[in-house]
């Protein structure tokens, strides 16, 4: 990723998405990813949203399935538009409890402690081979208050940035920015993908790029298949994943 110091260490971050506990996903299939999650020791772990399909009744056990994640950076969220359709406020106050700092339409400086080579003047090396990068989180853009400029505001151009969102047309906003990742989810990878056919096509960028690494104008942006299902209690072509990304500087 352009902006972060190609002789440092990568940044790892645990990408889960889209548990959408309910009818169709067992308690048991979220316990395993976070375990997978945990077992990587990421840097960071970024949540993008949809922790449950509808209503209350699975706020509290999401939740406290959630409480295990762990990193050294923080365990940092988003809500999708099922939450929004959910009770927002009990799920906010359940995620904060398990130790989840939801970023809605903000940011966060972060920075890695002693990870720029020696020698290297990196994008913005902080102080002792630190280095600083903003991790911005955007609500939900359909049932939310997605708000794009206001989540960047204030965030400086030389400050490489790391967006959750859990809608991928957030990048949208962001194409002509450079340093800038985007998480995302919401697609499900298509969640049933046979003879060319994606039963879930999702949003405007997600009926091009259900799934993946791809580059957008000057900002890149990873959309992950995700945990759970929703409409149907199946996957076809598009295994559920718990992504892992490494991310460094070219060279």
């Amino acid at each position: 990723m352009e902006g972060f110091p190609a002789a440092s260490e990568p940044l790892k971050v645990a990408l889960l998405s889209d548990f959408h506990l309910g009818p169709y996903v067992r308690e048991k299939q979220v316990r395993a990813a976070v375990q997978v999650a945990n077992e990587e020791e990421p840097d960071l772990v970024a949540l993008t949203g949809d922790y449950v399909t509808l209503g209350e009744a699975h706020v509290d056990r999401i939740t406290a399935l959630l409480a295990p994640l762990h990193a050294p950076l923080g365990v940092f969220a988003v809500l999708g538009n099922h939450d929004h359709q959910s009770n927002r406020v009990r799920l906010l106050s359940g995620l904060s409890a398990a130790g989840v700092q939801v970023l809605d339409n903000e940011s966060r400086v972060v920075e890695m402690k002693g990870r720029v080579g020696e020698g290297e003047s990196g994008w913005n090396p902080g102080p002792k081979g630190n280095f600083r990068f903003a991790l911005v989180g955007v609500d939900d853009l359909w049932r939310g208050k997605g708000n794009v400029a206001k989540a960047m505001a204030g965030v400086p151009e030389s400050l490489p940035a790391l967006v959750l969102s859990h809608n991928p047309d957030a990048v949208y906003g962001l194409q002509e920015r450079g340093s800038t990742l985007v998480l995302a989810g919401h697609t499900h990878g298509g969640q049933f993908f046979h003879l060319g056919c994606l039963i879930l096509k999702g949003t405007e960028l997600g009926k091009r790029y259900p799934y993946g690494l791809h580059r957008f104008g000057q900002a890149q942006i990873y959309i992950t298949s995700g945990v759970g299902t929703t409409f149907l209690p199946i996957r076809m072509g598009c295994p559920a994943e718990v992504a892992v990304l490494r991310i460094a500087g070219p060279g």
